[in-house]
């Protein structure tokens, strides 16, 4: 598969009670080097101020926010917002987690030059309520997906972060 040269990216975020986190894992993603991206809010149920919260952000056309009026768990809230996503790439997103600007840019990169990788994921920095690292975890998986008749395989390739 050849991809367009400046691909769009749907990021999908599943919601529920998160209003401590949600604000700042929304700018994290707003903020972003990589500009093409739609930011994909799937409320689910929250009966907090979570909602409130993610109604500041829709002002911004990149976001668009989807509510259940009840908790239907994380799998069918993702699954709404994939199938709501235009992007080439689906990037998943925890609204308590906080990406760093260029996450999306060195993803995107790094799958339109390995076209075979089908799957990525991140290195994560573990951080507490007050933004002090506790861990830093400098490996992340790629899946290189191939096909045999109707199974899948996947082949995992640890790789370093500077």
């Amino acid at each position: 598969m050849h991809y367009p040269r400046n691909p769009l990216v749907s990021v999908v975020m599943a919601v529920y009670n998160e209003e401590r986190f949600i604000g700042q894992a929304i700018r994290s993603i707003l903020g972003q080097t990589y500009s093409n991206l739609e930011l994909i809010i799937v409320n689910d149920g929250s009966t907090d101020g979570t909602s409130e919260i993610i109604q500041k952000y829709c002002n911004d056309n990149r976001v668009r926010s989807l509510k259940h009026s009840t908790n239907l768990g994380v799998s069918k809230a993702l699954n709404n917002g994939i199938e709501r996503g235009k992007g080439v790439f689906i990037a998943r997103m925890d609204a308590d987690d906080v990406s760093l600007p260029r996450r999306i840019e060195y993803q995107v990169g790094y799958l339109i030059d390995h076209e075979n990788i089908g799957l990525l994921g991140t290195g994560a920095v573990i951080i507490d309520e007050a933004d002090r690292r506790l861990l830093k975890i400098i490996k992340f998986l790629v899946f290189n997906l191939f096909w045999t008749g109707l199974c899948m395989f996947c082949k995992l390739a640890p790789l370093l972060l500077s």
